[in-house]
């Protein structure tokens, strides 16, 4: 088997990414209540992302968290010059805050978060295209439930106004469990699940309209905002084209 070090990526044919502007509502939701991971359980999440542009404040990227105090439940979003993991009890009292360094601009990531159930920083872990980065800073205060109900879930957004993320977002996904090392790897080089499927996978593949079809077992499709658009053109990547060619004879 290859190492990451002499394996080379696959091409994949990602015909569509999702084009969110970063306003308010225009997100895609995927339903309430979704997942409620508990701080005691391990689960990953993971997409491919290109930031268009960076927010002055907060700006979410997935999210399934109360809209007032104590702000409870699970979020991904880039906060202050940071990507943070964030899982919350009551805001700034009991908490577990990871942060990486912020993805640079328009550039495609493939962006995995991995967590292992501990409430600790140690049990979070960042790839970026199925490398293992190191955390900038962390908080970990986190010893009471993460669990809210009627909570939103989205990509792009909150259940709260505005701050959402201006961003390209292909082949999101939702674990239940703790992806490992190789599992990172093969999804970023072979663009495969080679462990137990997501409970939610998005391949983006529809073009046109507002329901994005879950590919995962939960079967928990999203809908899309007014405004957040379908790209064919800004993609990760695309399969090679084959371009027929007449052969001259030889004389």
């Amino acid at each position: 088997m290859r190492t990451a070090a002499t394996r080379r990526i696959s091409v994949k044919n990602y015909p569509y990414a999702l084009s969110f502007p970063g306003s308010n509502t225009n997100d895609m939701s995927v339903g309430t209540d979704t997942y409620l991971f508990e701080r005691t359980q391990a689960f990953s999440v993971g997409m491919w992302i290109n930031v268009k542009r960076y927010l002055a404040g907060s700006a979410h990227i997935w999210s399934e968290y109360q809209s007032g105090s104590p702000f409870r439940g699970r979020l991904i979003r880039i906060d202050s010059g940071v990507l943070r993991f964030w899982l919350i009890n009551t805001l700034n009292t009991n908490e577990l805050k990871a942060n990486y360094a912020v993805p640079p601009l328009n550039r495609w990531i493939r962006i995995v978060f991995t967590y292992d159930g501990s409430s600790t920083a140690a049990g979070v872990k960042c790839y970026w295209d199925g490398v293992l980065q190191s955390q900038v800073s962390s908080t970990a205060t986190l010893s009471a439930t993460i669990v809210a109900t009627g909570v939103s879930t989205k990509w792009g957004g909150w259940t709260g106004a505005s701050a959402n993320q201006p961003m390209f977002l292909a082949k999101p996904f939702v674990s239940d469990h703790e992806w490992t090392v190789t599992e990172v790897a093969d999804d970023f080089y072979d663009s495969k699940f080679s462990g137990v499927a997501p409970v939610d996978y998005y391949d983006i593949t529809e073009g046109s309209g507002t329901t994005v079809a879950s590919l995962g077992s939960g079967a928990h499709n999203g809908t899309l905002g007014a405004s957040v658009t379908w790209s064919s053109t800004e993609t990760p990547m695309k399969a090679r084209t084959t371009i027929p060619q007449n052969r001259l004879g030889l004389s």
